[in-house]
């Protein structure tokens, strides 16, 4: 995922601010700006807009939280998404038109990363580097772990190697007498010295000597019998030490072997339980529903019920609806009857107005009236009458009013007649309007196809090597950027290959070197020996042993014996001497051997490097005459796939700089031709009046719009007669015909008029006053004869509410006279019986839903039931019971089978490596007194051996003493048997001692080794990061495995001297935490995630060179990830440019 563009809308201390991030090769930005800019808010915009706000309100102050808005835009695996984030709990994500945006989107760009791991890997402020830099280096979190954990392994090797340095001491120590090789040596010395001393008597030496190897026979004897007797004891101790556990596995291996009982899997055995529990679940709550069943029965049969009141309720509460209307009727009625009194009066008063006399009653009086429909239709003629009477007078005076105005208007003289050329010289004039800048046009049409003439010569001068013109640039086959990146990265990885074999040679032939000078010296100082030259001194000393023997033996004569026994000496003083050098030297003598195991490995790896770097050489030369070959067929230059991209990128944009001059000529042209055409149409319409020699567009048009406006003006007035004309005709002909039917309708309506009265039988001449006196009359009859038949309902509800009231009454046995309260008391009645009623729909609900509980309840039972069905076919038992404690039998028959597979592996552990079998067997019987007492008896023929090797030792001792004791001429004899026994005691020890130290020094070398191989790949690169940001101060990191926890180190360039983390500057911690920061996010992108990386002045404590290599670094992340680097340090601007160069770096200020 990468940024395209960030907008801090109205976020922060930000309004409206937008930071476009184009791509290139090297991803990289520099964001400059001062103290307080906002670098620390833009990276908090960046965490809010991806993961949403957070809860604790912090960017508010200066825009309401509501209105906080960050967006960008976004792109990833070809996928863009223009995006902007509001502060909500949902929704909040919306497109750039403020649509809602689903979360789906933006959480696959991230993913997986969440706030605090983009916070902690990708969003670094220098406090942030620190803490997490820190916790990686103490192993605190995923990545620390990782790193340590291939050191993990070797924390206890330094103490074995103490041990063994320990047991060597043990052996020879410098300065100490006391050591077994010391005291060997003496003796050797001693007995040297007696061989010098004393000639050799052979025959009583070969009698003392034959009595000394029986002796020694006899003792080995009793020694290997011992041994075997120990091995019988520690046999029948294993016997005793098993018996238990052997009898109960047998005993459980026959109660198994016998046992018929079916065991279940334990997957079956918990369906049992749990259909047992669900069983049970189901009882208990049918037992409980059946208990409420019966409490709520009880309490529904001890209601009182009123079930006569609750019958006739629906007449009750019709009776209280309308007792309010009852009474307010019977409280009215001397009211409306004083009202109908009066309207009567009213309605004479009204009947002597009018001239008519009647003494009909109400009824019969309305029907003789005029209806209010007709009173209503001749008053409305009436008003229509007068309307148009004067509607009449109005069209007349107008008519005449025209009439004198046509005649004033045809006294006035005639004007100039229309121009005929106005409508071609309008529509000419337009068409040049339109075309009013056309001189600007074709000058900066002009212009602009200069300029791109140059700037394409510019471009084409760009792509040297590559010579030609740009047809022949156009039709270059241009290679896919797929195929380009595919042929770099192959170059690349083969080019990588060959130089990290190089290196690798290199390295090893180094290594080599410095090893084979090693050797050299510790050969030159003669304190090493190696095992090959006390070989050859040995056999030689053999050699020449072998005829003194051969003489005292076997009583052969030696040609020289003065001779033969100097040699011999001699051979033992060099085989003693280099025997005494390689004790004296064993480290050396070790490190000589593991020198040249080490260089016959490396010569090993050197040849294999060798060859590899051969195969690398010649796939690089392979990729490289395929790559021109390629390039010789497209027709492209002979540049290598990185700078053949740039140099594509270049021969683009000459194309598109082609094409857009070949777009500016054809521009200049049509706009020329469009100025002529232009020129000539105003020339044609204008009469003429523009001259030939006038060649400008403007100057043209100026003239044709004078023209133009002068014969417009005249059109005006022609126009404006002759509308005038045509109007007042038209008006005089519409009001003519508006006067004659104004007269028309007129004459209509009297008519109407008239004939509407006489059906009536009113006057012909009444008026408006008349025919309302007409309307009054008939209201007032209508109100008199309405407030009777109220009345009369009236009296007629109050007279049904009492018989309806005395008839309930009758019924409940109440014998109230006054009907109110008669209704009130059945009024409360009703209430008691509701409540009652209401209890028992309550009760009759529960009632309900408990038969329906407790048919659900006994529908699990039954599905409890049915779910044991398979364990019942399975044990072929159907008694709950039964059932139940055969697999209760089951589970204790496996707690049996795991009881014996535990007494089996505890068997095995205390069984001295044996297998069980053999165990067992051997334990058949074990126990018993028997075995007891032969264990007795064995214990007593050790100690008797133990006395019998005691005497054989001491006899052993006496026949030494007695050898050693032989005539003085025996001495030399014995004394070189003495040198042999003291040679041979000497040589073990030195062996012994050389192997300790051998072991020693190869552990601490395969320690190393181990090191080096188990070297994280994450510490890997972190080493070569730091080795670049300290310019070569540190040559690597590496994890001490020595003390208790393991702990990071920087090693010196020497390669020796190391450097804890405490010890080192606050610079050079940074350096060392950003390392592996970097690590981490290159790993992350190699394993696919690839997020931007947000930096805010990392470079605190750096100075300006350590600066410039961590803008190299972070150069070199920008080529596979985003990265946006925030600082306020102006001077790092200028560095910045010098490493990636001005041209190629894009910076942004806030």
């Amino acid at each position: 995922m990468r940024f395209n563009k960030l907008k801090l809308s109205k976020y922060g201390s930000f309004d409206g601010c937008e930071m476009t991030f184009p791509q290139a090769t090297r991803d990289f930005h520099f964001i400059a700006g001062r103290n307080e800019a906002g670098k620390s808010t833009a990276m908090a915009g960046v965490s809010d807009l991806l993961f949403g706000f957070s809860h604790a309100k912090s960017q508010d102050y200066k825009f309401d939280a509501n209105l906080l808005r960050v967006g960008a835009s976004l792109s990833h695996n070809g996928e863009t998404l223009d995006c902007q984030r509001k502060r909500g709990k949902v929704g909040t994500l919306l497109d750039s038109s403020s649509q809602f945006v689903s979360e789906d989107r933006i959480i696959r760009m991230l993913q997986g990363s969440t706030r605090d791991s983009f916070r902690l890997g990708w969003s670094l402020s220098h406090q942030q580097l620190r803490d997490g830099g820190r916790s990686i280096a103490e192993s605190r979190d995923d990545v620390g772990q990782a790193i340590f954990a291939a050191g993990s392994g070797l924390v206890g090797i330094a103490e074995t190697v103490d041990a063994l340095c320990s047991e060597a001491e043990q052996i020879w120590k410098k300065g100490a007498t006391a050591r077994r090789w010391n005291i060997a040596h003496r003796e050797l010395v001693s007995a040297i010295q007696s061989v010098k001393e004393n000639s050799i008597r052979p025959k009583d030496w070969q009698d003392a000597l034959e009595k000394k190897e029986l002796l020694e026979l006899r003792r080995d004897e009793l020694t290997t019998k011992r041994a075997h007797l120990r091995i019988e004891e520690k046999k029948h101790q294993r016997r005793w030490r098993l018996a238990s556990n052997v009898r109960r596995f047998e005993e459980l291996k026959t109660y198994l072997f016998n046992s018929t009982t079916k065991v279940l899997s334990l997957s079956d055995e918990r369906e049992f339980y749990a259909a047992m529990e669900a069983l049970a679940t189901a009882h208990r709550a049918w037992d409980a529903a059946q208990a409420r069943l019966h409490d709520l029965d009880a309490q529904f049969n001890a209601l009182s019920r009123d079930a006569e009141i609750v019958e006739l309720s629906n007449d009750i509460s019709e009776l209280l609806e309308k007792r309010g209307a009852v009474k307010q009727a019977s409280d009215d009625l001397p009211r409306r009857r004083a009202n109908l009194a009066t309207k009567q009066l009213h309605i004479s008063n009204i009947l002597a107005d009018v001239n008519l006399v009647s003494d009909a009653k109400i009824g019969e009086l309305r029907k003789h009236l005029p209806s209010r429909q007709t009173v209503s239709a001749i008053r409305d003629k009436a008003r229509k009458l007068d309307r148009l009477r004067e509607a009449k007078r109005s069209a007349n005076d107008r008519v005449v009013e025209l009439k004198e105005e046509a005649e004033s208007i045809l006294s006035q003289g005639a004007e100039t007649d229309e121009p005929v050329s106005l409508p071609s010289l309008r529509s000419a004039v337009g068409i040049a309007r339109k075309q009013g800048k056309i001189d600007q046009e074709l000058r900066a049409a002009e212009v602009s196809k200069k300029d791109a003439e140059k700037r394409l010569a510019a471009l084409i001068t760009k792509l040297a090597p590559w010579s030609g013109g740009i047809e022949d640039l156009l039709i270059v086959d241009v290679i896919a950027d797929g195929v380009l990146e595919s042929r770099r990265l192959q170059l690349e990885d083969a080019q990588r290959n060959v130089a990290e074999e190089k290196s690798a040679a290199r390295k090893l032939a180094d290594d080599r070197e410095q090893k084979r000078i090693s050797r050299a010296s510790l050969v030159a100082s003669g304190r090493a020996i190696t095992a090959e030259e006390v070989r050859v001194a040995r056999k030689m000393r053999t050699d020449s042993w072998q005829p003194l023997r051969n003489h005292l033996f076997a009583q052969e004569l030696l040609a020289d014996p003065k001779s033969s026994v100097s040699q011999y000496e001699d051979s033992i003083l060099s085989a003693d001497g280099l025997s005494d050098d390689r004790f004296l030297s064993a480290k050396s003598s070790a490190a000589l051997e593991v020198l040249d195991a080490e260089i016959a490995l490396l010569d090993l790896k050197i040849k294999q490097t060798d060859e590899r770097f051969e195969e690398a050489e010649r796939l690089v030369a392979e990729l490289l005459v395929a790559w021109e070959k390629e390039l010789s067929m497209r027709t492209l230059p002979s540049l290598d796939p990185l700078n053949l991209r740039d140099w594509i990128t270049k021969r683009q944009a000459a194309v598109d700089q082609h094409a857009t001059l070949l777009t500016d000529s054809e521009d200049v042209t049509r706009l020329k031709e469009e100025r002529a055409n232009a020129l000539t149409s105003l020339r044609k319409v204008s009469q003429e009046m523009i001259p030939l020699e006038i060649q400008m567009f403007a100057e043209a048009l100026e003239i044709a719009e004078a023209r133009l406006e002068e014969l417009e003006g005249q059109s005006r007035r022609f126009e404006q007669r002759e509308k005038e004309k045509l109007d007042l005709a038209v008006a005089t002909k519409l009001a003519v015909q508006k006067a004659d039917l104004a007269d028309k309708a007129f004459n209509e309506s009297l008519a109407a008029f008239t004939a509407s009265t006489s059906a009536a039988a009113l006057p012909d001449d009444i008026d408006e006053a008349t025919l309302d006196l007409y309307e009054e009359l008939r209201s007032e009859l209508d109100a008199a004869l309405d407030l009777e038949h109220r009345i009369e309902s009236m009296d007629a509800d109050c007279t049904q509410f009492t018989l309806k009231v005395s008839e309930l009454g009758a019924r409940l046995a109440v014998t109230n006279s006054d009907p109110m309260d008669c209704l009130l008391i059945f009024d409360r009645r009703l209430t008691a019986a509701k409540i009652v009623e209401t209890r028992a729909e309550h009760f009759s609900e529960q009632i309900a839903q408990l038969k329906d509980e407790i048919e659900v309840e006994a529908g699990h039972k039954e599905a409890a039931v049915a779910s044991l069905l398979p364990i019942k076919k399975l044990l072929l038992e159907q008694d709950i019971e039964s059932l139940k404690n055969l697999v209760e039998e089951s589970t204790s028959i496996r707690g049996l089978q795991a009881e014996k597979e535990e007494l089996a592996a505890r068997i095995v552990l205390n069984g001295d490596g044996l297998p069980l079998e053999t165990l067992l067997a051997e334990a058949e019987g074990a126990a018993s007194d028997k075995d007891a007492a032969v264990e007795d008896g064995i214990a007593q023929q050790i100690a008797d051996l133990d006395t019998q090797l005691t005497e054989a030792a001491t006899d052993l001792g006496i026949a030494k003493e007695s050898f050693r004791a032989i005539d003085k001429g025996d001495e030399a004899v014995k004394a070189a048997a003495d040198v042999e026994i003291a040679r041979a005691n000497l040589a073990l020890e030195s062996e012994e001692f050389v192997f300790k130290k051998t072991q020693v020094i190869l552990l601490e070398w395969l320690l190393e080794k181990q090191r080096e191989a188990d070297k994280s790949p994450l510490l890997s690169r972190a080493s070569d990061i730091f080795k670049h940001l300290t310019l070569s101060r540190y040559d690597k990191l590496e994890v001490d495995s020595d003390g208790s926890t393991p702990r990071l180190l920087g090693v010196l360039a020497d390669g020796a001297s190391t450097v804890p983390l405490d010890a080192m500057s606050d610079g050079t911690k940074d350096q060392l935490y950003l390392s592996l920061r970097i690590a981490v996010i290159e790993q992350s992108v190699r394993s696919g995630v690839t997020l931007p990386f947000l930096a805010d002045d990392l470079f605190i404590n750096y100075d300006d060179d350590r600066a410039r290599a961590g803008l190299e670094v972070l150069g070199d992340l920008s080529k596979v990830t985003q990265v946006l680097f925030f600082t306020h340090h102006d001077h790092l601007l200028e560095i910045a440019k010098d490493v990636f160069g001005a041209a190629d770096m894009h910076h942004c200020q806030i």
